[in-house]
């Protein structure tokens, strides 16, 4: 501290820390965080880091996405059901980033699922941002439907395959329609009870999911 002859008119201080020559990593510490503070300035934050299960997103820490997230229509995603919020879709896969519609319109033949995909809407979405799944996306549906089946049960809807409504005529191991046909005019499809990857004649009914990216 430097003191000069006539106090009365002008001191210095000392400052109480070293504040004045640290940065803030972030202003202060968010929800479902650690966060720890500089050794020389107990007030601002030198690191933080996101508890487990949760992922930064900017200033916050938000639920880490996964397999089975739900999707809601004001485009947040979450673990868990929302009280007051409408879902729309479920995280099929992190890596591809696809997301399934909790709307599986049944029994659609062939001809007519291109276009229910293409004018498919939910709250929050418009026509044209969803389409009909491949038969990849159809097998990523498929290797994950266990998880799946959960959070659509969670969510109050009917799983997948016919676990809660067997179909008349194949039971649990339902046709579900992707966007691809064969060479022949047939249309490619996957029975999601075993997995089985084939073709139908394309005015045959079946099982349609809207997809989309996130």
């Amino acid at each position: 501290q430097q003191v000069y002859g006539d106090c009365q008119s002008k001191c210095e201080v000392a400052y109480p820390d070293n504040c004045h020559n640290r940065t803030a990593a972030i202003a202060s510490c968010p929800a479902n965080a650690t966060c720890s503070y500089f050794a020389d300035c107990a007030a601002k934050i030198q690191s933080w880091t996101c508890n487990s299960g949760y992922e930064k997103s900017g200033n916050s820490c938000i639920a880490a996405v996964k397999i089975g997230s739900y999707i809601y229509s004001d485009g947040s995603i979450g673990n868990e059901i929302i009280a007051n919020k409408t879902i729309i879709a479920i995280i099929v896969d992190t890596s591809s980033r696809l997301a399934m519609s909790l709307e599986i319109e049944t029994s659609k033949d062939g001809t007519e699922t291109d276009t229910f995909c293409k004018n498919f809407t939910t709250q929050g979405t418009s026509s044209g941002s969803w389409s009909c799944p491949t038969m990849n996306d159809l097998q990523l549906i498929y290797n994950n439907k266990s998880i799946l089946n959960n959070s659509l049960h969670n969510a109050g809807r009917p799983r997948l395959n016919g676990e809660d409504n067997i179909d008349p005529v194949y039971g649990n191991n339902w046709r579900y329609w992707s966007s691809e046909m064969t060479n022949y005019g047939n249309r490619r499809a996957m029975l999601l009870g075993k997995g089985n990857i084939t073709s139908f004649n394309n005015s045959w009914p079946g099982y349609t999911i809207p997809v989309r990216k996130y």
